[in-house]
């Protein structure tokens, strides 16, 4: 059961916030467009974003560029949707 009496020992900590717009940015002054990922996103979904989505934009980049990219997703748990690396 849950106690409402003291507020404090409910905190939501910023990974328990969910976030579906990225804007992407190149250190070179280059900026990618803003991609809306589906709300309710699985490791499925996620993985056809990072294979199919992700290297469809990167081809505006010139190609020395792309080769220094880096890709960080804030907030994605290391945990969820590791079964794609038996594939």
């Amino acid at each position: 059961m849950l106690v409402l009496s003291k507020p404090h020992n409910i905190r939501l900590n910023a990974a328990q916030k969910s976030s579906s717009v990225n804007v992407w940015e190149v250190p070179c002054e280059f900026i990618w467009s803003t991609y809306i990922l589906l709300p309710r996103l699985d490791s499925g979904k996620y993985l056809v974003f990072l294979q199919e989505v992700l290297p469809e934009q990167s081809t505006n980049f010139p190609a020395p560029v792309r080769c220094r990219m880096g890709f960080q997703q804030d907030g994605a748990l290391s945990h969820y949707g590791r079964w794609y690396l038996t594939i």
